[in-house]
């Protein structure tokens, strides 16, 4: 695999990456003493979104200034990208 872009926010570290068939894919990792990786899962640009998540009832958004995490259409949490790099 190789990497598409990373982001950390307060609470978590986000990785994508593209596999063999130039599909991306989302790892998530939570912060803190009880670190929680979520993924890989299957991941998708929208224009004038960002990057697309879903898993299950819930949605991740990634995009260069924030990650938004939704369930159903509700607003969970939103925190603001503090670090970045994405492939040129």
């Amino acid at each position: 695999m190789r990497v598409e872009g990373y982001f950390e926010t307060k609470n978590f570290f986000i990785h994508l990456c593209y596999d063999s068939n130039n599909e991306i894919w989302y790892y998530g990792i939570a912060k803190g003493s009880e670190a929680e990786a979520i993924g890989p899962l299957y991941t998708y640009t929208e224009e004038g979104t960002g990057y697309v998540v879903e898993n299950g009832d819930y949605t991740y958004i990634v995009t260069g200034l924030s990650l938004s995490i939704y369930e159903g259409n509700n607003l969970l949490q939103e925190e603001p990208v503090i670090n970045s790099h994405h492939r040129e």
